[in-house]
C-alpha cells in the first residue's frame, strides 16, 4: 500500500508532468493507493483560504474521488506523537499535521508519495519522491 501527501495531490490538480507521471504509474500498480484524513483537512483548509474556494472545491473532489481514504487512527496518533515528541525534544519540530501523516505512514510500514523534504526529517517514513 501506499499513501499520497497534500503535495502530491496539489501538484497533480496543477498538471505538474512529474506527479502526473507519478499517478499513472500508481494507477497501474497493483498496489493500493489511499489518501490520509489529514491530508483530506490541509486540501480543505486550504480551498477555504483560496480566493476562489468553489472552484478548487469541486476540482479537489474529483481527485479525491480517485483515491481510497485511510483514517487516522489511535495507533497512528501514538505514533506521530511519540515522533513528534522526540523532534521537539531535538529542537527539529515539525508541522504536527505533517508529522500525523508520517505516523500513519510508519506505523502502517507504508511509502509515502510526496516532495516535501520535511518527512525525510521523521524517523523511520519511507518517502517515495517523484
Amino acid at each position: 500500500m501506499v499513501l499520497v501527501d497534500t503535495t502530491f495531490i496539489i501538484d497533480v490538480m496543477k498538471r505538474v508532468p512529474e506527479a502526473i507521471d507519478k499517478a499513472e504509474e500508481l494507477e497501474r500498480s497493483s498496489e493500493e493507493t489511499r489518501i490520509p484524513t489529514p491530508v483530506i483537512f490541509e486540501l480543505c483548509e486550504g480551498i477555504e483560504r483560496s480566493d476562489h474556494p468553489i472552484e478548487k472545491w469541486e476540482k479537489v473532489m474529483r481527485v479525491l474521488a480517485s483515491f481510497l481514504e485511510a483514517p487516522l487512527n489511535s495507533k497512528h496518533a501514538r505514533e506521530a506523537g511519540r515522533k513528534s515528541g522526540r523532534l521537539i525534544r531535538e529542537g527539529k519540530a515539525l508541522d504536527p499535521i505533517n508529522v500525523l501523516i508520517g505516523g500513519m505512514a510508519t506505523a502502517e510500514g507504508e511509502f509515502l508519495v510526496t516532495r516535501d523534504g520535511d518527512f525525510e526529517r521523521i524517523p523511520g517514513v519511507k518517502v517515495e519522491g517523484y
